[in-house]
């Protein structure tokens, strides 16, 4: 009894203390998110209302453009299109706000705590000096570099795999449409793009929180494939079969479904005659 009660208190003051560093690190990427997006929509997922509109933020604009060696007209307007592209997108498809904070939402339900477990990785930790109780530093070193994160759930996984593949078909999106708009008329727009994609990956605050939150990370490869599935899918069905995709989530690929666009395209694909079906 007095072990199962020390296992309790154990497992209190854990949650507690996950609690405390999920809201710090919360905390951390909100705020450097307000001092690096370059727009309202510039981390794929809808900060403000659908009904906003597109908003640009000249002064982080600025900071991300110096170093560049890219005329600032150049970036202005290639920021502004990819704004305006994902305001467009999340005003005409309003569900997408809630798909996304559900996946979010399916993956935090499933968190658990095992005591045992997180008991033996410190021992563990402790034993080879990856942990030294004496030096807080080292404690969170350990948290950031993913000592004592649980195992997950299929759900969570299924969850994870949703909310990739929608952020960066989303990406793939924004740089579809834009790519169409500007590859011909921004003389430094293959420099742009890679650059953007590669920020979003590795330097957006948002990525980072996903990656130490969730274990999320969104590479520009995948965001390439992304964006290749949406070219190949107008080459097929036209604009109009292109955005009928958005109509609804069973419309939307998973991550098998890009190598073979033909015959995902088929598979969700209704026959207008369905007397055969009968």
């Amino acid at each position: 009894e007095q072990q199962e009660a020390m296992k309790q208190m154990v497992a209190k003051l854990l949650r507690s203390f996950m609690g405390t560093l999920i809201a710090n690190q919360l905390g951390q990427g909100v705020g450097l998110l307000a001092n690096s997006i370059t727009s309202a929509n510039d981390v794929a997922i809808p900060l403000l209302k659908p009904e906003s509109g597109p908003h640009l933020i000249p002064q982080n604009i600025q900071e991300w453009s110096d170093g560049l060696g890219i005329e600032k007209t150049e970036v202005n307007l290639y920021l502004a299109l990819r704004e305006v592209a994902a305001s467009r997108l999340f005003a005409k498809n309003t569900w997408l706000h809630t798909y996304l904070r559900d996946a979010i939402t399916t993956y935090g339900k499933g968190i658990t705590i095992d005591v045992d477990s997180i008991t033996r990785q410190a021992e563990e930790a402790m034993s080879s000096g990856q942990i030294d109780i004496n030096n807080p530093q080292s404690i969170n070193i350990a948290l950031n570099s993913g000592l004592f994160t649980p195992q997950q759930t299929p759900a969570q996984e299924l969850a994870l795999t949703k909310l990739e593949m929608a952020l960066a078909l989303i990406e793939g999106w924004i740089d579809h449409v834009v790519s169409a708009v500007a590859s011909e008329r921004i003389p430094s727009f293959n420099a742009l793009i890679e650059n953007s994609r590669r920020r979003r990956a590795t330097n957006s605050p948002m990525q980072q929180l996903f990656a130490s939150l969730l274990g999320l990370e969104v590479s520009p490869r995948k965001m390439r494939e992304a964006s290749a599935f949406w070219n190949e899918v107008k080459n097929l069905r036209g604009a109009d079969g292109r955005d009928k995709c958005w109509e609804d989530p069973a419309f939307l690929p998973m991550p098998k479904d890009l190598a073979d666009v033909k015959a995902f395209l088929d598979s969700v694909t209704v026959p207008d005659d369905l007397s055969g079906l009968i």
